[in-house]
């Protein structure tokens, strides 16, 4: 396996993890794009997709977690959500009387400084964004050796839930959708 900013190595496990390979094969459930070496075994989604979960869980903060890592400056009112990088929480700043977003990193990629180090690249290079497509990122913190983010927190459905969703997309709404972002990623790139 390549050495990447992707590897770590949690306690608990035996060898090196990818974070962001979760296609596994159908045969043997290692990742299919680097550790299988079964022939012409194609990788199996289900499979794939319980791995993924599995690890997101292994790397995800509670509630009560997220209040002793973030300290009496943010009351922490409800999870978002949870992804490779980290676990989301919404939050009342106490210092501004605010509600906002505050991400913190996933706890096995803590494990390794090339993740940390990522993790804060991508904090001060989305501080310098300003986009309407894009949720503003203010803070970069670590609390109990925990890094985290504070963003806006923007009321609304996600992207994800939108597409899941039984509701029809028609072609303008999806182009209007898939111009929004391209605009937003475009800012961002051009940092």
């Amino acid at each position: 396996m390549e050495p990447d900013a992707h590897n770590f190595r949690h306690p608990e496990l035996k060898e090196q993890q990818r974070v962001d390979s979760f296609l596994v094969c159908g045969t043997c459930g290692l990742p299919a794009s680097t550790e299988c070496t079964c022939e012409q075994n194609p990788p199996d989604e289900q499979k794939s997709s319980a791995l993924l979960q599995s690890r997101i869980a292994e790397g995800s903060y509670s509630i009560e977690d997220a209040r002793d890592i973030l300290g009496e400056r943010f009351e922490v009112i409800e999870l978002l959500g949870q992804g490779g990088m980290g676990t989301v929480f919404k939050v009342r700043d106490n210092n501004i009387d605010a509600i906002l977003a505050v991400k913190i990193l996933n706890p096995l990629l803590m494990q390794d400084r090339n993740s940390v180090k990522r993790f804060q690249r991508e904090a001060k290079a989305a501080m310098s964004l300003s986009d309407a497509h894009l949720a503003a990122v203010y803070e970069y913190g670590v609390g109990k050796g925990a890094p985290f983010l504070v963003m806006d927190y923007l009321e609304g459905d996600t992207l994800d839930s939108l597409l899941n969703s039984q509701e029809f997309f028609d072609q303008n709404r999806a182009i209007n959708l898939f111009v929004q972002i391209c605009e937003g990623l475009a800012q961002a790139h051009q940092k």
